[in-house]
């Protein structure tokens, strides 16, 4: 299962990403959350996110946003989520949502 993630909220040099908590309301829902460990975060200039534009920000399952400080103003950026597993498995990306630095 991806995270759904929400519009993020640019300011001057950073920004606040949101996303949606993982339902846990069947058995199968709540023996994905057991296997979640971290949540990934990855934000770049380039929608295609190649190694050389891309960052990331490594945070704990049960937050839902985080801050991304150390932006350049009146820049577009590109954010997706994913879920891991912390043993190399992860969830697929969640939809590129798109900002600009104020």
């Amino acid at each position: 299962k991806k995270p759904t993630l929400k519009k993020p909220q640019a300011k001057k040099n950073k920004a606040t990403i949101t996303w949606n908590k993982l339902k846990r309301k069947t058995k199968a829902q709540k023996k994905t959350w057991k296997q979640i460990k971290q949540i990934e975060v990855q934000w770049s200039t380039d929608p295609n996110f190649p190694k050389d534009f891309t960052n990331k920000k490594t945070i704990g399952k049960r937050k839902t946003k985080t801050n991304i400080t150390g932006l350049q103003r009146k820049t577009t950026y590109f954010v997706r989520v994913r879920y891991s597993d912390g043993n190399g498995g992860y969830s697929q990306w969640s939809k590129v949502k798109r900002f600009r630095t104020k």
